[in-house]
């Protein structure tokens, strides 16, 4: 609700401080109405009810430490967005090194050359010298076909 709507629905100007606070309390009723908030404004707004004021005081000091927790988890899921960057270049320097000639040809005698081929093409790495013939060997019936 806009200011000019208020003020013209509770019959009294106000400060745009004053509205700030108003329209906070408007967006936090919920599915309410705007003539209905008014009229529940004007009967029990801060001017006439201290039970009212107080509990908006709690509700600013709740959104305030609700703020402050919301920034705190921010910075948390900065720091292990930037943590799970690290591991994953530390897992790629893994896999390289684990893909490298000697350790290819001994992965190639346990999972077999397509296993090997398949996962440096995953893992976007360069084929071996072997790996290409392999490939070539195995394309050319299908190229002759």
């Amino acid at each position: 609700m806009t200011k000019q709507e208020f003020e013209a629905r509770y019959g009294k100007r106000m400060t745009d401080e004053e509205f700030d606070f108003i329209n906070e309390a408007y967006m936090a009723a919920g599915d309410i109405d705007k003539d209905t908030f008014c009229a529940e404004w004007r009967m029990h707004g801060l001017g006439e009810s201290m039970v009212v004021k107080a509990l908006a005081d709690l509700a600013l000091l709740q959104e305030s430490s609700v703020k402050a927790a919301n920034a705190e988890l921010v910075e948390q899921l900065a720091e292990l967005r930037y943590q799970l960057a690290e591991l994953r270049e530390q897992n790629d320097k893994l896999l390289s090194a684990l893909l490298s000639e000697e350790a290819a040809e001994a992965a190639v005698d346990i999972v077999g050359r397509e296993a090997v081929i398949l996962r440096r093409l995953e893992a976007d790495l360069p084929l071996s010298d072997d790996d290409k013939s392999y490939l070539a060997q195995m394309l050319k019936p299908a190229a002759q076909a």
